[in-house]
């Protein structure tokens, strides 16, 4: 790969789909730590689904599926149900009503929640793993760091932050140094900017400017 590497300026991206053995690595370690309200053991349990999608390659709904059945809703979501619950209340609905619809609500704020964990976590253990990767190529110095950078790489649909990513989008920043967002932050990598983000890197070969 390091001999394929032009003379000139490029940009080489890279796809999620191999398996890759640091973001397995990584999912074993530090999968879960962003995730808030759980206990020790449900973080264990995460980590353990999340280092299965990177080492089969699943899809992040077969793994929000198995999260699914290991966690909770978030205090907010919990009290989200409660009022949904009051309102029906007020409005004369029987206990009946109140009951299957109420459990269908904490249904569909459950499968948010597992999706969010899912997306950001898989994708948080790829663009690690890739770092990681990158990083000891520089260190075996297949990579230049005078004329290497890292570009940021956004996902161009209806989907994309338009707050963080869209700004964002094609910025270079060096080989190991992070990026700044807009609002001042620094990550390493992409997905470290908000929950559920797409976004990916790629590296830009040519003199920096």
């Amino acid at each position: 790969g390091a001999d394929a590497v032009p003379d000139g300026p490029a940009v080489i991206a890279y796809g999620f789909d191999l398996r890759n053995p640091e973001a397995i690595r990584w999912a074993q370690e530090r999968a879960g730590e962003l995730v808030t309200n759980v206990s020790d053991g449900t973080r264990s349990a995460i980590r353990a689904l999340v280092e299965v999608a990177q080492r089969e390659g699943r899809h992040p709904h077969q793994t929000a599926r198995e999260i699914r059945e290991v966690i909770g809703l978030l205090p907010r979501q919990a009290e989200a149900v409660q009022r949904y619950r009051e309102r029906l209340a007020s409005d004369g609905a029987d206990d009946l009503v109140i009951e299957r619809r109420a459990t269908r609500y904490a249904d569909a704020q459950l499968r948010q929640r597992s999706i969010t964990i899912a997306r950001t976590e898989t994708l948080m253990a790829s663009n690690q793993g890739q770092l990681s990767v990158w990083e000891s190529a520089k260190a075996q110095g297949l990579l230049d760091p005078t004329r290497t950078q890292r570009q940021w790489l956004a996902t161009p649909d209806d989907l994309l932050d338009t707050e963080v990513c869209l700004p964002m989008a094609d910025e270079l920043t060096p080989l190991d140094e992070p990026w700044t967002l807009p609002d001042g932050r620094k990550v390493m990598v992409p997905t470290e900017s908000h929950p559920r983000c797409r976004c990916s890197a790629g590296l830009s070969f040519g003199a920096r400017e």
